[in-house]
C-alpha cells in the first residue's frame, strides 16, 4: 500500500506552530479521501476549557513532503469523522447565556473532497433553543 509514506512522517511536529499551548494531537486517523491511492491522515487536537475546542487538520503528501490540505481550528464542543467518503463535522452553537460547556444549538458540515480540495456539501443546523 503507497500510504506508508505519510504514516512515517512526524506529524506533532508539522504542526507545532498550529497547536496552541499545551495542545497535543489526540488522535491521527488515516484513509484515502481524494481516492489518489495514497493516503492522509486526520489529526485531531483538543483544546482547554469548557467549549472543548477542536482543531482538525488534513494532512497529505506531495513529491513526498507532507503538507496542509486543510484546517478548522477553534471548533467549539467539536468533533470530526470520517464517513466515506466524507469528513463530518459536528459543533455547537451558543445562545447568549449558554455556558461553555453547553452549547444550546448544534451544527453538522459535511465535507467532501473536490477537485483539489475539501468543500462543504451540507450543513444540518439545529439553532439555539431548537429541539435535537
Amino acid at each position: 500500500m503507497a500510504s506508508a509514506g505519510i504514516r512515517q512522517n512526524d506529524l506533532q511536529t508539522l504542526l507545532a506552530a498550529e497547536l496552541a499551548d499545551g495542545e497535543h494531537l489526540d488522535d491521527a486517523i488515516y484513509f484515502d479521501i481524494n481516492s489518489d491511492g495514497t493516503e492522509e491522515a486526520l489529526l485531531v487536537a483538543r483544546g482547554a476549557g469548557d467549549s472543548r475546542p477542536l482543531d482538525w487538520f488534513l494532512i497529505g503528501t506531495r513529491n513526498g513532503i507532507s503538507v496542509k490540505l486543510f484546517e478548522r481550528t477553534r471548533v467549539a464542543q467539536g468533533e470530526v469523522a470520517f464517513q466515506g467518503p466524507m469528513l463530518v463535522e459536528s459543533e455547537g452553537v451558543y445562545s447568549t447565556g449558554d455556558a461553555g460547556c453547553c452549547p444550546s444549538g448544534s451544527k453538522r458540515t459535511s465535507y467532501i473532497w473536490k477537485g483539489d480540495g475539501l468543500v462543504v456539501s451540507r450543513i444540518e443546523a439545529a439553532p439555539p433553543g431548537a429541539s435535537s
